[in-house]
C-alpha cells in the first residue's frame, strides 16, 4: 500500500487501532475481521461514528460463514457500514500487488460520489 502512495498505520488489535485513529484521523480504513479481543466489523461501526470514512474489511474466511445471530460475515460487515469485504484468498489469487490499492481507490471514489449525491451501490 505504501508503494501505491498510501500512508499506513499498523495496529495489532482493535483497541490499538482505535487509539491510532484518535491520534491520527484516517481518510480510509482497511480492517481485518479478527482483531484480538475485538471484531473488525465492530471496530468499523465504532470508527464510523467518529470518522465518516470508507472502510474495507478483510477476512481469510470465504463463502457464507455464519456468525452468531445467523448472519453471514458479509452481512456483518455491510451492517457495520463497510464499503466491501475482501477475502484474503481472492487477494492472493489475483497475483496483483496493487489489487488492494485498487479496491481502496474504488472505495474512495464511491465515498466521494456519495458525498456529491451521485453514489449508486
Amino acid at each position: 500500500l505504501q508503494m501505491d502512495g498510501f500512508t499506513t498505520l499498523l495496529a495489532t488489535n482493535g483497541t490499538q487501532a482505535f487509539a491510532l485513529a484518535k491520534a491520527n484521523p484516517p481518510d480510509i480504513g482497511l480492517l481485518d475481521t479478527w482483531l484480538g479481543s475485538e471484531l473488525g466489523y465492530d471496530l468499523c461501526r465504532k470508527l464510523l461514528k467518529e470518522y465518516p470514512i470508507p472502510i474495507l474489511g478483510m477476512s481469510a474466511h470465504t463463502g457464507d460463514m455464519t456468525l452468531y445471530g445467523s448472519r453471514t460475515l458479509e452481512e456483518a460487515w455491510e451492517q457495520a457500514g463497510a464499503y466491501a469485504l475482501l477475502h484474503k484468498e481472492t487477494i492472493a489469487s489475483r497475483n496483483s500487488p496493487n489489487y488492494v490499492s485498487k479496491r481502496l481507490d474504488e472505495a474512495i471514489a464511491a465515498y466521494q460520489e456519495k458525498l456529491n449525491g451521485t453514489y449508486h451501490r
